[in-house]
């Protein structure tokens, strides 16, 4: 498996012993896109003060942080988002901005280029206007987009494209966006992960190329190449599934510490004040993320396709009902990727088997390469961790589990305390 950036950033976190070595920062709780795959609700957190913000950058700096990434919404929309960039470079922060870039006129990217950016990552869905366009729901988008990238670029910004693999993505390919970045001279990411919304909305995922064309087109790319051993890699076993709580957390716009950007579990809330590794360390939540592997995954940790598989806790909640399971979207993508490597057609439908859900696995790889569905075997050390976090199934966030969403009043100075509707 490819070692991937967010990886190395987790080994060097826990080499270092710091709380978090990265902190995505929400700015803002508005977008001037409609894209048809976004996982945020927009309208309903409110935003931090710029004092806020900037208070929270001392304290990520003081306990060690290293890099701070920015974004919304849009973060553009904000008219004091340079003075944070800045802000953030005067601290010594490497730091990379998320945008669509749709704003990016010659005063702004001047003012961009001032603030030594590690990073501009923007969003570009297709190299076909119309395709871009019409995922994001804005006419035009494309063009402004791009005009934006070459503004950044043409000022010795380093720029990256981030693509993931929508229906935008249609009769695009690897070589087409690789090229079309190389034009703009910027670098190309191309994802194959698709977020539940975090309301628990499963329709961003039906935005989602099918698994045998995200499989194709990642196979153009070496950072996304997945082959599936034959036989279950029993050295993955102690490996974390992601990052989440660990070497990078989230800041909300409301100011919510979560321990990334999907899932809904708040540990505390920053504008409160008191230091990040104090309130990481006092957090069982915390603690509990930060330990857990691929053992703790039930079906997945007996699955042959484990090397295959790329999941999302969030949206195995949502689509699943149980966020250490294994769910449909994953699921089907590992059987893409290891068809795709086998040459395909060696993927017989599962046949009736007791304790076996068809519709996701586990998988056994039998000597002649086909697969076999085997039962999802839950224990009691799994049915523990649901009753100490309860919040780990059920509906999203499951009823009576605690989660606490907060969001600001119309007044846009105090905090209420409220449940989101289940």
């Amino acid at each position: 498996m490819t070692t991937t950036p967010a990886q190395v950033l987790e080994v060097l976190a826990r080499r270092s012993g710091v709380a978090a070595i990265r902190l995505h920062v929400l700015v803002a709780d508005r977008c001037n896109h409609r894209c048809g795959h976004c996982y945020q609700v927009q309208g309903e957190d409110g935003e931090m003060s710029l004092r806020e913000i900037l208070a929270i950058i001392d304290r990520f700096r003081r306990q060690g942080g290293l890099v701070l990434s920015v974004s919304g919404g849009e973060a553009t929309l904000r008219a004091d988002l340079v003075d944070i960039l800045r802000y953030a470079r005067d601290a010594g922060l490497a730091t990379i901005l998320y945008t669509n870039a749709y704003l990016v006129d010659d005063s702004l990217a001047d003012s961009l280029a001032s603030c030594d950016l590690w990073r501009v990552d923007v969003s570009l869905y297709s190299d076909v206007e119309t395709a871009h366009d019409q995922l994001t729901g804005i006419s035009g988008s494309w063009r402004r987009t791009v005009a934006g990238i070459r503004r950044l670029a043409g000022r010795g910004i380093r720029v990256q494209l981030k693509t993931p693999l929508t229906t935008a993505a249609v009769g695009t390919t690897f070589e087409r966006m690789a090229a079309l970045a190389s034009s703009l001279g910027c670098t190309l990411q191309v994802f194959d992960q698709i977020s539940a919304g975090e309301d628990g909305g499963l329709a961003p995922l039906e935005q989602k190329l099918p698994p045998a064309e995200v499989a194709a087109f990642a196979g153009g790319d070496p950072a996304l190449d997945c082959e599936a051993e034959t036989g279950l890699d029993s050295a993955l076993l102690d490996r974390a599934p992601c990052t989440i709580a660990s070497s990078a957390l989230t800041v909300r716009s409301n100011g919510a510490l979560t321990p990334c950007t999907h899932v809904p579990v708040e540990i505390a809330n920053l504008t409160d004040g008191g230091e990040l590794e104090g309130v990481l360390r006092a957090s069982e939540v915390v603690g509990f993320l930060r330990a857990l592997t691929w053992r703790n995954v039930h079906g997945c940790r007996d699955c042959d396709l484990l090397s295959a598989c790329g999941r999302c806790h969030a949206t195995a909640l949502a689509q699943a009902g149980d966020m250490l399971g294994p769910y449909p979207e994953a699921c089907e993508l590992a059987v893409a990727r290891y068809s795709s490597t086998t040459g395909g057609g060696r993927v017989p439908a599962p046949g009736p088997q007791s304790g076996v859900n068809r519709a996701r696995g586990p998988f056994r790889v039998e000597s002649d390469g086909a697969l076999t569905p085997i039962p999802d075997v839950v224990t009691a050390e799994d049915l523990a961790l649901v009753s100490r976090f309860p919040w780990l199934r059920g509906r999203w966030p499951a009823k009576g589990s605690g989660v606490v969403h907060l969001r600001r009043n119309k007044d846009g100075n105090s905090l209420d305390t409220a449940r989101r509707a289940p």
